[in-house]
């Protein structure tokens, strides 16, 4: 298999195993091909507030950590650790849930961000020892 094989595998596979479901005029629920700490498909819900796009977890994540046991209470090694995540990735929370805005032309930059941020995110299931 040569790099364009690969690629268009790739990419087909990606197009046959991602969800793309309109909830409304504005906004739209994509389901990913990508797991979280649970087995399950990482999901975010995209509001298009022209010229601006909002994509959330729907509070997913830290909701299911926080089942898990998890808390992130300012100033601990968890809260310092999440916060570098959200950092390092341009997410913010909000009402629990993270986040990011940006322009219609940058939203498969900020869709990509978001989802290695939600991956490494639940990767702090893997540091239950630290408080």
């Amino acid at each position: 298999m040569d790099t364009v094989e690969m690629r268009k595998a790739y990419f087909e596979w990606l197009r046959e195993n991602e969800k793309y479901t309109e909830l409304s005029t504005n906004s739209i629920r994509i389901e990913t091909p990508f797991l979280d700490n649970s087995l399950e498909h990482i999901v975010l819900y995209v509001t298009n507030d022209n010229p601006k796009i909002i994509i959330t977890d729907n509070g997913r994540t830290l909701d299911n950590l926080e089942t898990h046991g998890f808390t992130f209470k300012i100033g601990s090694p968890r809260y310092i650790l999440l916060h570098s995540i959200l950092k390092m990735f341009d997410l913010d929370i909000f009402d629990g849930e993270v986040h990011i805005e940006c322009m219609e032309e940058d939203f498969p930059f900020a869709k990509q961000k978001i989802l290695q941020g939600l991956i490494r995110i639940n990767d702090l299931t893997f540091l239950n020892d630290v408080d």
